[in-house]
């Protein structure tokens, strides 16, 4: 069965490389013009999710499978994020203690259980760190974090802290209570979570973010705004001490400061691009006392996950956190349970991009100079050396650049005029000219040709010099309806052009073809056409008005026929 955590709808896919341009590692590819999420180099931190504006990119739904887990198992333990205080500020923790009890769970407690048990322990790891011969700490609390550093940053691995996540950390703590074959599903507002558990071991069972939670109380008819709490509909075994402030930047330091002071500065951090570019130069540049960096992924912490409630601040939000911890237990919980995980460096997430090939994928777009990179990111990527290394390795395709397909499809138009056999101008709201063919050139008076032949193209030429019924594509431009057009016949100096001025962009862009009629054969042309529009019009109308014209509608179609035989005859000559 697939468990991928993230992945793509793709007829919602709509080209516009948005997840490319925003995704902080590039863990996207782009195949047959539809992007999908490569989760073997994703860090899960879910920001594609939230800024698709298709929604196409969706995220693993676990409510199948945890309906399925509540009728098999005997005894089943729902582990809340403290974040739920600022998601579901509509209702009281007894209220949604006792919705999530009508699920089916034993018990409800709090994550942040397993927050102040990582809190304690790495007080005792900060006050450790110069004995260890680490001169810093990452906390390990986010495990898009953890990813992050452990595919891209594989050096600072070894300054990663050994003491996990808190709903690692609670989820020992509640097998401990619960048995082993109890069932622990975490409910929160992180996607990340959800490969954590699956990495867990079975410690964790189950993920349910809070918009499958949402989802199970729909389809239950249960609304916790509506729920009557018991005495019974309290957390298990206790409210926390201080880990309700970890979904807050800063509240991971807060806490651990709450189990004893630390001489070691600490710094915190949130959002992707700031956690980037906060470890660039590390590890080198720490000071004599060391640091410790909390880092989370989301930014504002995880109170902002791409599955929690997008539609309030995060000042709001913030508030809720702080309000809710004020009323909490202020004793500190203690039981012994190991928090420590294994960290490792992933292997290389993608291979070494030689320079010749990086050149070869630049030229497939057109871009064989320096002067020709114009780093402009429409294609998603920083810069263009960047989108050619992702051509290379199969993540991106060339008609992601923008300025080679607008090249390629300059190409492909002048051809097209090239080809045509008619007069054919394009104009600008200025009536400065932007495209023309050879035959436009051809029908312009002696004056204006001097001027085609110092600029072939007639780039930026002033159409009022170049035709003296200018005035009718002003007319398209500027007066007419955008889907408008002129046909009539033109005089240009001796000659007379038949014509039609349209709307190419409405008030923008306007086009004129043409065909000079002043030749003797265009003529016969012209009246074979005319002859025959008439017999069209008559024919259509015959049946309708035969018994008051009789032979007379047969006598003038009669007429007409011969008169196109006569000139198609001589044409044909």
């Amino acid at each position: 069965m697939n468990r991928q955590v993230i992945y793509t709808e793709t007829m919602r896919c709509q080209d516009c490389y948005k997840c490319v341009r925003e995704c902080p590692v590039k863990a996207i590819q782009i195949l047959d013009g539809h992007a999908r999420v490569v989760e073997d180099i994703c860090i899960l931190c879910g920001h594609c999710v939230m800024v698709c504006p298709q929604s196409a990119k969706k995220v693993r739904s676990d409510v199948e499978r945890v309906r399925r887990l509540l009728e098999l198992k005997p005894v089943a333990v729902a582990s809340l994020a403290p974040s739920f205080a600022a998601e579901f500020s509509g209702c009281t923790a007894g209220q949604l203690i006792a919705s999530i009890r009508k699920l089916g769970f034993a018990a409800v407690s709090e994550t942040a259980l397993g927050a102040d048990l990582v809190s304690s322990a790495m007080r005792n790891e900060l006050g450790q760190l110069a004995d260890n011969g680490r001169n810093f700490l990452i906390g390990a609390a986010c495990p898009a974090v953890v990813r992050y550093v452990s595919f891209y940053r594989p050096d600072l691995v070894p300054f990663l802290s050994e003491n996990g996540s808190p709903m690692i950390a609670h989820a020992r703590y509640l097998r401990s209570r619960f048995g082993e074959n109890a069932l622990v599903v975490f409910i929160g507002p992180c996607i990340a979570k959800k490969k954590e558990a699956d990495e867990s071991g079975g410690l964790v069972n189950a993920v349910l973010t809070f918009a499958e939670l949402r989802q199970l109380f729909e389809e239950e008819n249960i609304d916790p705004s509506a729920e009557k709490p018991t005495s019974n509909d309290t957390f298990f075994p206790q409210r926390p001490s201080k880990g309700e402030l970890y979904p807050i930047e800063g509240g991971m330091i807060a806490s651990i400061k709450q189990h004893g002071s630390t001489d070691v500065p600490c710094m915190s951090f949130s959002g992707m691009g700031h956690i980037q570019a906060a470890l660039r130069d590390l590890p080198d540049g720490i000071p004599e006392t060391g640091i410790f960096l909390e880092l989370l992924a989301c930014e504002g912490g995880c109170i902002n996950g791409p599955c929690s409630d997008a539609s309030r601040g995060t000042v709001s939000k913030r508030m809720q956190i702080l309000l809710y911890e004020k009323q909490g237990e202020s004793e500190p919980f203690n039981t012994e349970i190991a928090c420590q995980v294994k960290h490792s460096a992933a292997k290389p997430v993608q291979r070494q991009v030689r320079e010749e090939e990086i050149r070869a994928a630049l030229a497939l777009v057109g871009k064989k100079e320096p002067s020709d990179e114009l780093n402009c990111s429409g294609c998603g990527y920083d810069s263009c050396r960047e989108f050619a290394k992702a051509i290379v390795i199969g993540h991106a395709e060339p008609t992601m650049c923008l300025s080679y397909m607008r090249n390629l499809a300059q190409k492909k138009a002048n051809a097209l005029l090239r080809a045509m056999p008619s007069a054919a101008v394009v104009v600008n709201a200025d009536l400065k000219v932007i495209e023309c063919n050879e035959p436009f050139v051809r029908i312009l008076e002696k004056d204006a040709q001097f001027v085609a032949e110092a600029k072939p193209t007639l780039e930026g030429a002033d159409l009022r010099k170049l035709l003296p019924f200018w005035e009718r594509f002003n007319d398209v431009l500027h007066h007419s309806p955008g889907d408008a057009f002129i046909e009539s016949d033109f005089r240009c100096g001796e000659r007379i052009l038949h014509g039609t001025i349209f709307s190419i962009e409405k008030q923008m862009i306007a086009g004129g073809l043409f065909q000079d009629i002043t030749a003797p054969w265009i003529q016969k042309d012209r009246v074979i056409k005319e002859a025959k529009k008439v017999i069209r019009q008559n024919v259509r109308t015959v049946q309708k008005i035969a018994y008051l014209l009789g032979e007379n509608a047969a006598e003038s179609e009669a007429a007409l026929r011969s008169i196109i035989e006569s000139f198609g005859g001589e044409v044909g000559q």
